[in-house]
């Protein structure tokens, strides 16, 4: 069972309310049917959503519709079922649907009913990757704009940051921020998979963390021994083709130094001058004396050339 798939049977778990279920309902219906006339055709791929849909009509309504089953066409083969129900002008209004797809809850001012809502519509078309996967990401596919743009307003009435994207002529409400899909599963109630989905974040971050300190250890480490080669050359050099009297006595002793050292660091250079020299110098003051070392090979290898 997918990461998606498990939060959605937790969902199905809850005990709601009448009204609470009306609004789960309403969010199933706008998101996952089709409306046409006073007839309702509710469809997916997930027989317990299926069940369970026709469980709650059935419960609030007391509705049975027709469920049919049908083979649609992807990449595979896949079983699709069909609820159709006709309602009554009665629940019609109830349920405050018309035919343009246009509801009139109040759910935004409601926590409960929003949870609810949201619910509904996340078990018609929602997704939610596995915190495992390389990417967070949760999401909402709807048909209709206004549709959409309710679920958006709905999610950032709580600071999800929900986005729209159009993907296929459908329209997909999205969220890519772990933390804030850890609140959304938290609100629709799915209590479990959300502390499942932190404690894999957590981990996950920390492991990424560790990482970026390893790569950037790693990164100054070759940085460091790549300029280490690089002061060896100008020294080298500065030993065979420079009269060394002419050179200031620190310089020679940090020649000397580095060359005992080829890998030491910058700090253990100034650790080693100061224990075994007597010698107290910062980071830029040696730096400066490995760039004098360079300017001095550099200009005497240029002079030799002109002569």
């Amino acid at each position: 069972m997918s990461y998606a798939l498990e939060c959605k049977a937790e969902l199905m778990t809850i005990k709601r309310s009448n009204e609470e279920n009306k609004a789960l309902l309403l969010g199933m219906i706008l998101s996952g049917a089709e409306t046409i006339g006073e007839r309702i055709i509710f469809s997916s791929t997930n027989e317990d959503i299926m069940n369970y849909y026709a469980f709650l009509m059935k419960r609030v309504y007391r509705l049975e519709g027709e469920v049919n089953e049908a083979m649609i066409q992807s990449k595979s083969f896949l079983k699709s079922y069909e609820n159709h129900l006709v309602l009554s002008e009665d629940i019609f209004n109830e349920l405050e649907i018309e035919n343009n797809g246009v509801f009139k809850h109040e759910i935004r001012s409601n926590q409960k009913m929003a949870s609810a809502y949201l619910c509904g519509a996340f078990l018609a078309r929602g997704s939610v990757n596995d915190p495992n996967s390389s990417k967070y990401h949760f999401e909402i596919t709807l048909n209709e704009t206004h549709n959409a743009v309710f679920v958006q307003k709905l999610m950032n009435d709580y600071e999800f940051n929900a986005k729209i994207v159009k993907r296929r002529n459908k329209l997909v409400v999205y969220v890519k921020e772990a933390e804030i899909i850890v609140d959304i599963l938290r609100l629709m109630g799915a209590n479990k998979n959300a502390f499942h989905y932190e404690d894999i974040r957590i981990e996950r971050d920390f492991n990424n963390s560790i990482n970026r300190v390893i790569n950037c250890e790693v990164a100054n480490e070759q940085k460091s021994l790549s300029a280490a080669r690089e002061q060896l050359r100008y020294i080298k050099y500065m030993e065979y083709n420079y009269p060394l009297e002419k050179i200031d006595p620190k310089i020679l002793t940090l020649m000397k130094v580095r060359q005992d050292n080829p890998e030491a660091s910058l700090v253990e250079l100034i650790k080693i001058l100061a224990e075994d020299y007597g010698e107290v110098i910062s980071k830029p003051g040696l730096s400066h004396r490995f760039a004098k070392i360079k300017s001095l090979a550099v200009d005497h290898y240029n002079n030799k050339g002109k002569k």
